[in-house]
Order: structure tokens, then sequence, then C-alpha cells
């Protein structure tokens, strides 16, 4: 199925893209250019198309991701998309090798780095072989999740690289830190901060953005954009209707479950509600009812229809579905549920772990059920943000009555400091109402 919205919309996003390879190619060495998109705009291929572009104009490119499972898939992809590029995966020492083309050489010592024209690494290995690489640099540093990229490591491994390119998405996880963080607030120089927010103390420079979400359908475009992107204008790919998921099998009478499963196929999105009561952070029964959906989709059959479906199954498989929370523990308890219920295949992490990826279905823990006080963590826009922008067609909701009177009991009032242009807990806080406030007519007592 194909329509002219959505034609005129992905006809944009191509024309941003070639105006974003244009600017490329005339990148000076010294500057720094900034691609901000939403969730699902495709960050990823245009870095894939950025590379081969640089190359061509007879450049040295250093690809810097963030994690490894990212730096082998974009590996794989540049060289499928360009099979005469010679690509070098820079790993760290006994590194298992998951497989590439013939066109990607893996290497772990950065001393024998030579003349390579394209090397993919994660940042904390960029920032470990400045000290074999000595004098040795490149023409572009180009980084992938710019904004999941913690400045003391761009900092650290910056003077490699003559000119810098970052796409990111200012919608998602800040870096993860394990020590205090309040020492550095309001300071130019705070290595928790995104490499992004770094380079800002230090400089203006060049900043354009994606205009399309690819992944996130139109009924769900606009809501995630005022919640997680109020100054990020972006639309979908397609239009109300493109993409729709239908269920074979009848609802089981009495079922929670189904009725949650039947409201997100119908909307897009449910909140799945259960009694308001004090529970440990690994609620048992919240993990048992996000189990649950997903195994009442599995069992009744769910069929894909959509514009761009020759990609995927026209069976919804377990691998489409996605369970999200926000701690381990919540985690290992969906997990234990899953397993109870007889349900394999289905991907179940945090939200910093599925951020990145991509689902038809995602049944996520709310952050914020059954906790006593809404911290800072469970506010931070990001961990939200994520659970809410991995799907292709739905979204699920699972927590506990009582979660907007938290949030009314718990206006968060800002620390104010001097540097410091948002504040992540105020704008968490917005982002949930407002997000709880335009799907109340999905939620679904349980």
């Amino acid at each position: 199925m194909t329509n002219s919205n959505g034609n005129k919309a992905l006809e944009r996003a191509d024309a941003k893209v070639k105006q974003l390879l244009d600017r490329a190619r005339n990148l000076e060495p010294g500057s720094v250019a900034l691609v901000d998109a939403p969730a699902g705009a495709g960050k990823t291929g245009l870095v894939t198309r950025l590379v081969p572009r640089h190359v061509k104009e007879d450049r040295r490119v250093a690809v810097i991701t963030q994690t490894n499972e990212q730096a082998d898939d974009l590996s794989r992809r540049l060289a499928r998309e360009q099979p005469k590029l010679d690509i070098t995966r820079m790993v760290k020492s006994g590194y298992d090798d998951p497989g590439f083309p013939n066109n990607v050489t893996v290497l772990s010592d950065a001393a024998a780095l030579g003349s390579s024209s394209v090397v993919v690494a994660t940042a904390d290995k960029w920032s470990f072989a400045t000290a074999k690489l000595g004098k040795t640099t490149f023409d572009i540093g180009l980084i992938d999740e710019a904004y999941q990229m913690a400045g003391g490591k761009l900092l650290y491994s910056g003077h490699l690289f003559q000119a810098l390119e970052m796409v990111g998405d200012p919608g998602q996880l800040s870096p993860f830190s394990q020590v205090d963080t309040e020492r550095w607030s309001g300071l130019s120089v705070d290595p928790t901060k995104n490499a992004v927010d770094t380079l800002r103390y230090y400089m203006d420079f060049e900043h354009d953005s994606l205009p399309v979400t690819r992944r996130l359908p139109a009924h769900a475009a606009g809501i995630v954009r005022a919640a997680f992107y109020e100054d990020l204008e972006f639309s979908a790919a397609t239009e109300l209707g493109a993409r729709q998921l239908g269920l074979v099998g009848k609802a089981r009478r009495g079922s929670s479950a189904s009725r949650v499963a039947d409201m997100a196929l119908k909307h897009g999105w449910a909140i799945a509600r259960l009694p308001q009561r004090s529970v440990q952070r690994n609620d048992q029964e919240i993990a048992h009812a996000a189990a649950s959906i997903a195994k009442d989709l599995l069992e009744r059959e769910v069929h894909r229809m959509e514009d761009d479906d020759s990609r995927f199954d026209k069976v919804l498989a377990p691998g489409r579905i996605a369970l999200g929370a926000s701690h381990r523990d919540q985690v290992a308890a969906l997990r234990a549920a899953a397993e109870s219920l007889g349900i394999e295949g289905v991907a179940i992490d945090t939200a910093n772990r599925l951020q990145g990826r991509e689902f038809d279905v995602v049944i996520a823990w709310h952050p914020l059920s059954g906790q006593v006080e809404a911290s800072a963590f469970h506010l931070d826009v990001g961990r939200l943000c994520v659970l809410a922008t991995r799907h292709r067609h739905a979204c699920v909701l699972v927590g506990r009555e009582g979660i907007e009177d938290l949030l009314e009991m718990s206006v968060p009032t800002g620390e104010g400091l001097l540097g410091e242009t948002i504040d992540r807990s105020i704008s968490g806080w917005q982002a949930h109402l407002l997000l709880l406030g335009e799907l109340a007519h999905t939620e679904v007592k349980w």
C-alpha cells in the first residue's frame, strides 16, 4: 500500500539527505556539523551514505559508535552497500569476531592500523587507542548517536579528527554514568555530558535535522513529537491507515490481555492499568500482565498490513515484539514471567539496551508504576522516550493506577543552575503528563 502524503514526506526526507551529502562534500578542516533526528528517522542510513561520500573526496573517515553491536551492524551494512570499500573494524583484544563480509578487516592493535581509509570502532576503543595512534589523524570523525556519547570520551580522542560530523537523536537517553555527577553541574567542563552539549560550550557549529520518522506510524508521530521533540519539526513517512495489524484469533472471554491487545491494535496505543497498591520495584503482577499481553498477541496470530512490508513476514513473529523496563531486576521479572507462560523469542531488556532498536509492538513497563516518589531517574525524559518510540505499529504502557496523582504531587522545581539549558526532570515530568493525557482514551482496566 502506498500513499501520496507518505510519498511527499519521503521526498522531503530524500531531498534533505541529498542536501546533507552535498554539505559533507564541502566540510572544511576544523569545522563541526550536527544532524538532529527523531526516533526512526534513518540516522544509520545517513551515516552509511556519508562515509562513501567522504571517501570519494579522498578523505580518511573514522566512524565512532556507542556500542559494539552498533559498530558491527554498521560495518556489515557499509560492507554490503559499498562492496568496493575497504573497511577496518577496530576492536578490543579478545573480541569475539561475529563474522563480516570479505571487505571488512578486524583489527585489535591500533598501532597496526596503517593507512586504512575507513575505520569503525566504539567511542571507548577510540579513547583507548589514542596513545597507540600517536599523531595519526583522520580527515573526518563521524559520530553515530552523538547524544549518547559521553563528552569526556570526545575530549580524550577529539584531536584525532580534523573535522566532525555528528548524527544523533536529542530525545533519547543521555550517556550513563556510575558516579555522582553533581560536582560538574553547570561547569563548562563536564565529562558526563554528551558529546553535542560538550562541544556547544566551546564553539558554534552547523545544525540541521531530518524531517521524517520512517519508523513511527502516523498516529504516533504527532504525539511523540509533542511529548519529546517540541523543538524538532518532523512528520511520519506514512499516512493514517497505511500500517495496520489485524488479529486472526478471537479474544478470550474475560481476558484483560485480550482487551489490551484489541485496544492497541485499534488505536496503535494502549494503557493497561492495574490496581494501585504498594509494591516492590520488580512488581510480579506487572511483569505477568506485560508477558500475558505478548502471549495473547502470539496465540491469536497478528497479521501485518503496511505500505513497505517487503522486509517483514506477514505474521507477527516473537522477535518483532519487545518487553521493556527501566531496571534490570524488572527485566529479570519479565523474563521469568515470559518463561512461565511459555513465551520464547521475544526481546526483553532495559530502555538503555533497547535504545536504537526497532520492533512492531512494544510492551513497556511504565517507569513510574508503583513508585512512591518521582525520582530524577524515573522522570528522565529520555527513558520514557525510548520506550515509547521503538514501535512501527503499536505501543502498550503497563502500569498501576496513581501515576498521575504521583506526578501532581511531585512537581519538579529545577535547580536553575547557570550553564544548564535543559532540566531533564522537568522535561520528563511534562512528557509523562502529556503522553498519559493524550492516551487516556486507550486505557484498559486490568
